[in-house]
C-alpha cells in the first residue's frame, strides 16, 4: 500500500483487508477492473459535493486498457472480452446507482479510441 499526491494522499492498494487481489489488472497495472468500487465512488462524491445542491455528477472518463494488448494477434484484440466485462461491470454500477441510490448522473463518457494513442 503506498500513498501518491496525484491521488490525493491516499492510500491506494489492489487487495482487500484479507489480502486478495480486487479486481482484474490492466496495462501497467492501471486501472483496476472493480466496478463495486466505481459504485461506491459515485456514492461518496454524491454525498460529499453533489447531492446538498442537486449538482449531477458527469463521469468525464471510464475505461479498461487491457494487458498486452500490443503484443495480442488480431483476433485475439478484436474478441476483446476484458473490456467487454469492464464496461458491463461498470455501466450497470452506474444504473444501479441512479436508480436505486438516486445518485443524478448527467452524462458518462468512456475511452475512446483516440484516448489510449499515448501508450
Amino acid at each position: 500500500k503506498v500513498a501518491f499526491f496525484f491521488a490525493g494522499n491516499v492510500e491506494l492498494s489492489a487487495f482487500d483487508k484479507n489480502g486478495q487481489v480486487i479486481g482484474n489488472r490492466g496495462f501497467r497495472d492501471h486501472p483496476l477492473d472493480v466496478p463495486w468500487g466505481f459504485r461506491k465512488l459515485l456514492q461518496y462524491c454524491w454525498d460529499k459535493y453533489c447531492k446538498e445542491n442537486g449538482i449531477p455528477i458527469v463521469i468525464t472518463e471510464n475505461g479498461f486498457a487491457t494487458d498486452g494488448e500490443a503484443e495480442m494477434t488480431l483476433e485475439e484484440v478484436v474478441n476483446d472480452t476484458q473490456r467487454q466485462t469492464y464496461y458491463n461491470g461498470y455501466v450497470k454500477e452506474l444504473v444501479e446507482a441512479v436508480r436505486d441510490d438516486g445518485i443524478k448522473i448527467s452524462g458518462y463518457m468512456g475511452w475512446s479510441l483516440l484516448d489510449n494513442l499515448e501508450w
